[in-house]
């Protein structure tokens, strides 16, 4: 049970770090193509920054689905 403990933590974690650098990752190219989109001239919005999050929350769900797996198997609930 211990070890299960230790992998919760530790996919707890990684999913945080994940969406703290995915925040800081779309919040910098939101502010980039804002700011090229005005003075550089780009067609692309600056909506279309938000495409770079979608590789974050592939890794961001497997690490929770994780988490809420090991803390069935801490609980003893059996998972169907």
């Amino acid at each position: 049970m211990k070890k299960y403990k230790m992998y919760k933590r530790f996919c707890i974690a990684i999913a945080v770090f994940l969406s703290h650098i995915m925040c800081i990752r779309v919040s910098y190219l939101y502010c980039t193509f804002q700011w090229a989109g005005k003075y550089e001239g780009w067609s692309a919005p600056p909506d279309t920054a938000f495409l770079y999050a979608i590789p974050f929350v592939i890794g961001i769900l497997p690490c929770l689905a994780l988490t809420w797996i090991f803390h069935k198997k801490i609980s003893g609930i059996k998972s169907t």
